[in-house]
């Protein structure tokens, strides 16, 4: 296995508004993805927690059926640890960051990990996302204990975010640090924003 890389982080990018004015945009180096069949609302709800989406659509190269991706297997490094997956890029046209539209297309690598993923489905309850979604989601190894700075925080005017409930089994556990545990393949794990006033 080559092209060993570390996931989890995000890039500072120089991007064009279509009026023509030069913007710093952040992108994560890599999006990881649960299942090659990601569909088109899943793709917008992980862009979204990184503050972009697409206003036209989306297009992923190199990922084909699992059948035939051994030949693109690759490793990275999450937390440490070299995972197995495979690899493929994703090509967002006219893309919107924070509520400003891009000039042109923007390219971000996938990764496909052969373990399967969690997913966060994070919920701004009142509040909302910078993208004004009220929902987003955040793929996780189990066991991953996901980088806060890795996606965006919900806000809400006058109240001040206070971290996470989750729903798990039957209960209710609020948490400061987002971490899959003994998840099930393609398991959702739903998590609320808890809000303090100001």
């Amino acid at each position: 296995m080559s092209n060993t890389e570390i996931l989890r982080q995000t890039e500072p990018i120089t991007a064009y508004t279509l009026a023509g004015r030069a913007t710093t945009i952040n992108l994560p180096t890599t999006l990881m993805l649960p299942s090659y069949r990601v569909s088109y609302q899943e793709l917008n709800a992980l862009l979204a927690a990184y503050g972009l989406t697409g206003s036209v659509g989306y297009q992923i190269t190199g990922l084909g059926k699992p059948q035939l991706l051994t030949v693109h297997q690759t490793t990275k490094q999450v937390n440490g640890q070299n995972q197995a997956g495979y690899a493929g890029e994703l090509t967002i046209k006219n893309v919107i960051y924070h509520d400003v539209k891009l000039r042109g297309t923007t390219k971000i690598k996938l990764f496909m990990p052969r373990q399967k993923l969690a997913v966060f489905q994070l919920d701004a309850g009142l509040g909302k996302f910078t993208t004004s979604n009220p929902r987003v989601q955040v793929t996780a190894l189990p066991g991953e204990q996901v980088p806060e700075a890795t996606f965006e925080q919900p806000h809400r005017p006058g109240y001040r975010f206070d971290g996470w409930r989750l729903h798990i089994g039957h209960h209710w556990q609020k948490v400061q640090h987002l971490v899959a545990r003994h998840c099930p393949s393609h398991h959702v794990i739903h998590a609320y924003a808890c809000w303090r006033e100001r």
